[in-house]
């Protein structure tokens, strides 16, 4: 067992706000549009099945992907996540790009990047125009804010809570695609305005200090944090996971 994997262990023992209860979860390194391999969409599977069983009440649905640094798989586990949870799992997904200076989501899926749920935050108003239907009718994508925006001023707003609790009757699953904890502060400023948060580390490269800094970043900043996301690993799944599977 490398040492990468003992310390993820160890983030997922340590404590912190009592809200880590779910086993490390993992993923592969590449995103196949089309025919993703197996293994991947079964990964994806589990990681569906253990976040909908974190969730002790049934209107949290909200789940936010944050990492320490860019680069780390965050956006590919989202895209993935939200493609099976609509096709295999024939759920209704909203992914939200949370990420204003380089937003990606809605080229992967051939929309349009003209619907911010910053409109709606800013005038109260309904949802209709806060997201694009994708290729698939139970898929839809939005931005969270435009680039020169203050996401944590944003996020203040009093109609925050009446828009997410609109999304929520709306969509089975919502998956908000940070930036990482290094290059953006965003990511913190949405934590508390989420029902759970995943923490993605890649595999082998990411140090524990730094994945357990972030985790404690995430908790001081009101998150919830559901479990951490192995990415980018060398086997599909890390032997002690396999084990408890």
């Amino acid at each position: 067992m490398t040492k990468v994997f003992e310390a993820l262990k160890r983030i997922e023992r340590s404590g912190g706000n009592g809200k880590v209860r779910n086993p490390l979860l993992q993923q592969q390194d590449q995103l196949v549009e089309s025919g993703v391999p197996e293994p991947m969409e079964e990964a994806m599977v589990c990681l569906y099945l253990a976040i909908a069983a974190a969730f002790a009440d049934s209107s949290q649905k909200i789940v936010q992907f944050v990492s320490s640094r860019q680069g780390e798989g965050t956006s590919t586990i989202v895209r993935e996540l939200a493609r099976i949870s609509a096709v295999r799992m024939g759920k209704s997904v909203l992914i939200i790009d949370a990420d204003r200076r380089r937003p990606i989501q809605h080229r992967f899926f051939g929309v349009s990047p003209d619907c911010y749920l910053e409109d709606a935050i800013r005038t109260g108003e309904t949802t209709e125009n806060v997201a694009s239907p994708s290729g698939h009718e139970s898929l839809s994508v939005g931005l969270l804010s435009r680039e020169g925006t203050s996401v944590c001023e944003l996020l203040a707003s009093r109609h925050v809570s009446t828009l997410f609790d609109a999304l929520r009757n709306q969509f089975d699953l919502i998956l908000v695609d940070s930036p990482s904890v290094t290059t953006s502060p965003d990511c913190l400023s949405i934590c508390a305005r989420v029902d759970g948060v995943v923490l993605v580390v890649e595999a082998e490269n990411t140090r524990w200090p730094v994945a357990e800094a972030t985790k404690e970043k995430i908790i001081k900043s009101g998150g919830n944090i559901l479990g951490i996301v192995l990415n980018k690993r060398q086997f599909h799944i890390p032997e002690f996971i396999h084990k408890r599977l």
